[in-house]
């Protein structure tokens, strides 16, 4: 058998093979240059076992692809690409196997584009995934792609362009991704947050801190997991950052697996009553009431970003010659049709994390759109639907 035990281990195209589970097809035997006769030696000699037809085990098999074929099919979805060592959430503990179109069994996982019949014992990675978008839930499956993408370093349209015809639910979950997670439990974080309507920036590069998991304003969410920052070199390492992250006047939220997974409903109140007091947000170094020591003399500007790298840009509307106009409506539609088109035309800064109209629509001074508001804002300041700043 050393023959049959010596050949490659992982295709990303064409699956996990014999060698590395110990079952295999036909092919990969006369692959191997094992002619019918050889192979009814082996077997009568008890060193392959007939699985079913047209498969073969050795005797050192791997029992969930060898139960996988048995039935008809081969190890696919989740359970495939737990094999191959991908990010999974808890709650699939069940073998998932693809029938083939071989088979007669009509059960198991599928894709949703008519797939090849299984030529190996575990499905390669892309159809695997694809079986498992009907299998999981969205925040799961969105995870587990994250996974797929930072451990190949592809782009999500890469990824999505080796696989066939999608539903639309499928390409949005595609459109939910991201390349740079760098942990599980950082994309379910980062999906549930944004989902939420909180505007999360991934893997953002903080002075002196370094890079972090994930950040809304000035809350640094480090998301750790039960495998790493276990050593103590990480211990030590996290919790210099976390030093530094208050120096920087950062708000650090370290969460756990446990906390992401089995706790999230108190982490999103945690963090909402954060935000909700605006303690998230960036101060201005430019202290409220002396707005006029604000600038735009490059020395000055130079000055404070040295003393701070992660100071903002803000605009100083009236002395930079904009006006603003801060609609506390959630809906255009409820202002007059020439005022809401007007608003449109603005530069648009939204105050809710794009979840409603509200926001800072900005103008140059003098502008024809911001004349026209102007003459209206009296009496929409009167419903307190729109506030003229200048």
């Amino acid at each position: 058998m050393g023959d049959v035990a010596t050949t490659t281990a992982i295709d990303d195209d064409h699956g996990e093979c014999g060698a590395v589970h110990g079952v295999y097809s036909r092919a990969e035997l006369e692959a191997l240059g094992l002619d019918a006769r050889e192979i009814r030696r082996m077997v009568a000699a008890g060193e392959l076992e007939i699985v079913r037809r047209g498969w073969y085990a050795t005797p050192a098999h791997d029992d969930r692809v060898h139960a996988a074929v048995k039935a008809g099919g081969v190890l696919s979805c989740v359970s495939a690409l737990r094999r191959y060592g991908f990010w999974l959430p808890p709650g699939y503990p069940e073998d998932h196997r693809r029938i083939t179109r071989n088979a007669k069994a009509d059960s198991g996982c599928r894709g949703f584009s008519p797939l090849a019949a299984g030529r190996v014992g575990v499905d390669p990675v892309v159809i695997a995934l694809e079986c498992a978008a009907r299998c999981m839930r969205e925040e799961d499956w969105i995870a587990v792609c994250d996974s797929v993408l930072n451990t190949w370093n592809v782009s999500a349209e890469e990824l999505r362009g080796r696989m066939g015809h999608l539903p639309r639910y499928v390409v949005a979950m595609f459109g939910k991704t991201d390349v740079n997670s760098q942990s599980g439990t950082e994309s379910i974080a980062r999906v549930r947050l944004r989902a939420l309507h909180f505007s999360v920036v991934v893997q953002p590069q903080i002075a002196e801190v370094g890079r972090t998991d994930l950040r809304i304003g000035r809350i640094l969410i480090e998301c750790d997991s039960r495998q790493h920052h276990t050593s103590l070199e990480s211990y030590q390492n996290d919790r210099t950052r976390d030093r530094k992250a208050v120096v920087g006047r950062w708000i650090t939220l370290r969460l756990t697996y446990d906390d992401i997974l089995f706790g999230w409903d108190e982490v999103v109140e945690d963090i909402r009553a954060i935000t909700a007091k605006d303690r998230h947000r960036h101060r201005p170094v430019v202290k409220y009431g002396t707005e006029s020591e604000s600038t735009h003399n490059p020395a000055q500007i130079n000055e404070w970003w040295q003393a701070n790298p992660d100071y903002g840009i803000a605009l100083h509307v009236g002395r930079s010659g904009a006006i603003a106009f801060d609609l506390d409506r959630d809906d255009l539609a409820e202002l007059p049709r020439d005022m809401a088109e007007a608003l449109r035309l603005g530069v648009f800064q939204s105050s809710r994390c794009g979840i409603s109209n509200r926001a800072h629509y900005v103008f140059a001074n003098g502008g024809t759109e911001m004349n026209a508001l102007a003459s209206m804002s009296a009496e929409a300041s009167a419903e307190n639907v729109v506030t003229l700043l200048g």
